[in-house]
């Protein structure tokens, strides 16, 4: 099991397609939608892209205090406002490349809200000890501008802004 995240324009209809060459169940969950040009800037929920900017990276202490792997079964919180090119007030989401590198064992990574309860979906699944896997995260920030994420297995977390959201 395999979770991506994409960004596709919608039909005419309102609709997407889905293909598979092999075979194979799919999920899909719609995680939000952009507004276009006709909108005016500023406006809740516009998408303002940045320079990609690594905002955690625990082999090198960006973003937390460590240099070790994120422990199993463990959550570290990330403070995404005010850092990577995103303001320190008004982000309401973030778009972050997620990876998992030198995973200790198969298992998954889970983003989310720092003040809201863990979801039980999985963002990013590793399947092998030593793996290095990214995913694209697009992800809502707490009230005061953080995320948290959850490594079921033990892995080092990177994590590059691409992006926020208006709040």
């Amino acid at each position: 099991n395999i979770a991506n995240l994409v960004i596709v324009p919608l039909g005419t209809d309102g609709s997407v397609s889905l293909y598979t060459q092999s075979g194979t169940h799919l999920v899909a969950d719609v995680a939000g939608w952009f507004g276009d040009d006709t909108q005016q800037p500023g406006l809740s929920g516009m998408f303002i892209p940045v320079d990609p900017a690594r905002v955690l990276d625990t082999r090198n202490a960006i973003g937390i205090a460590t240099t070790s792997p994120v422990p199993p079964d463990t959550a570290v919180v990330l403070a995404i406002a005010g850092h990577g090119g995103a303001p320190a007030a008004g982000v309401g989401a973030v778009v972050l490349n997620v990876t998992a590198a030198a995973a200790t064992a198969p298992g998954y990574i889970t983003v989310w809200p720092s003040d809201q309860p863990q979801p039980t979906a999985s963002n990013l699944n590793v399947t092998a000890v030593g793996q290095n896997i990214p995913n694209l995260v697009s992800v809502s920030v707490s009230a005061g501008g953080a995320v948290s994420l959850y490594t079921q297995s033990g892995t080092h977390l990177l994590a590059d802004l691409a992006g926020y959201y208006v709040r």
